[in-house]
């Protein structure tokens, strides 16, 4: 007895068999070639051994079965048959879905690309007709995949005619946009060209009011006129004048600007040497040529320089000050009977008691080379907080002493910081 296989579940079917026994699906089935020689038989499968507990007693084969058991079995199959049709249709009815959709996105884009009315109206019919051979489907196996197919084969027609006449209306707005565009630029060149024409007849008219102005001593007035003439005549005269205007125009406003930096100045007094010195500096750009403004600048730069090291002289003096012990009120030197003596005063402002200060002086020559130096104790030793001492040092003379200087330091220590004012 042959086998046949199943083309739904790839089950083993006898050929007797009216339909599968394992899916349902309705005899015939296609057979299935047994690879046994004639010259040999096949050997039979081992056989495993089972208990008699478990073991069954085997199906009897088919071509054994009696007409009631035979006839129940087609019943059954009979039973599974719908099911076994309704599954074919299902998977033939998905397939067709998805081959037109793809085959709908083509000729959609073929229409979206196309131009011509006649090509989109052939492409909608073509769609509608679709979509009525799938409701007529759909109407006869009850498929959903046909109700959704012919959806989308209506769909895709509304959407052709819909975005023909969509497109079609786009390119009308930019062609009017266009034309609007190009009328707009030729009425700018028909005013630009009216305008010169304009410019044209009233040259002469221009160029005479120009020269009258300028004349007048009204250069910006004037340049207002030269330049309507220059857009239309670009002669040497033209540019001549043009050019006078914008020189007297320049002198003007320097002029102005003169007078108003000297109207600066004059209330100033002369310690603003800063001020005075930027309105001076400005004037002298102005008026490279005049003297009294050069002079004056120089005057003031010197003045800011003095004033700058008086500034830095009073910080220095201020930071000697912070970190002085001693100040020295008064001091002097003199040659007499052969000794040079130095004299003065001392003040302790370090707040707290100093011991063994001594007063040191170099005498010096004009040229600042030494000579010789002197030393001596303070009077007071110690020196109280906010004492003052006197103090005296002498030396033999020397004819060439001219200059001395002075210190203070400890016997057996440093310098004794100190300021004079």
């Amino acid at each position: 007895m042959p086998l046949q296989t199943c083309p739904d579940c790839e089950g083993k079917v006898s050929s007797l068999a009216p339909s599968c026994p394992h899916c349902g699906r309705p005899a015939p089935f296609a057979a299935v070639e047994e690879d046994v020689r004639e010259d040999e038989s096949p050997s039979p499968p081992p056989i495993e051994e089972v208990s008699p507990a478990t073991r069954q007693e085997a199906p009897p084969p088919i071509e054994h079965i009696d007409g009631a058991e035979r006839i129940a079995l087609e019943e059954e199959a009979e039973q599974y048959k719908p099911w076994t049709q309704e599954t074919t249709k299902k998977k033939l009815g998905f397939k067709f879905f998805g081959c037109g959709f793809l085959l709908s996105l083509l000729v959609f884009s073929v229409a979206a690309a196309s131009d011509s009315l006649l090509i989109t109206i052939a492409i909608a019919v073509g769609f509608l007709l679709a979509a009525a051979w799938s409701l007529k489907v759909g109407f006869r196996t009850s498929a959903l995949s046909s109700v959704i197919a012919t959806s989308m084969f209506a769909f895709f027609a509304l959407l052709t005619v819909v975005g023909y006449f969509a497109q079609q209306h786009a390119k009308r707005e930019e062609a009017i946009a266009r034309d609007n565009a190009a009328a707009a630029a030729e009425a700018e060149r028909a005013a630009e060209q009216e305008r010169r024409d304009k410019l044209i007849e009233d040259r002469d008219a221009n160029l005479e009011k120009g020269q009258s102005l300028l004349e007048a001593g009204k250069p910006a007035e004037a340049l207002t006129h030269l330049l309507l003439v220059k857009e239309i005549d670009d002669s040497e005269e033209v540019a001549a004048l043009e050019r006078q205007a914008l020189e007297l125009k320049q002198e003007q406003e320097a002029a102005a600007r003169e007078k108003e930096l000297l109207e600066r100045a004059r209330p100033l007094p002369a310690s603003e040497s800063k001020k005075l010195k930027e309105i001076y500096s400005e004037l002298a750009r102005l008026r490279p040529n005049n003297g009294v403004y050069q002079q004056r600048l120089a005057k003031y730069r010197d003045a800011e320089y003095k004033k700058a090291e008086a500034e830095e002289a009073a910080e220095r003096k201020r930071q000697l000050r912070a970190n002085a012990d001693l100040q020295l009120l008064n001091w002097s030197w003199s040659v007499d009977h052969g000794y040079a003596t130095a004299e003065g005063r001392v003040k302790n402002i370090s707040g707290t008691r100093l011991e063994n200060v001594q007063a040191v002086v170099e005498w010096e020559t004009a040229s600042g080379e030494f000579i010789t130096a002197s030393d001596a104790l303070i009077e007071y030793n110690p020196l109280m907080a906010d004492q003052t001492s006197p103090f005296k040092v002498m030396a033999r003379a020397n004819p060439q002493m001219k200059t001395a200087r002075i210190r203070f330091k400890r016997i057996f220590g440093g310098e004794v910081p100190f300021y004079k004012e």
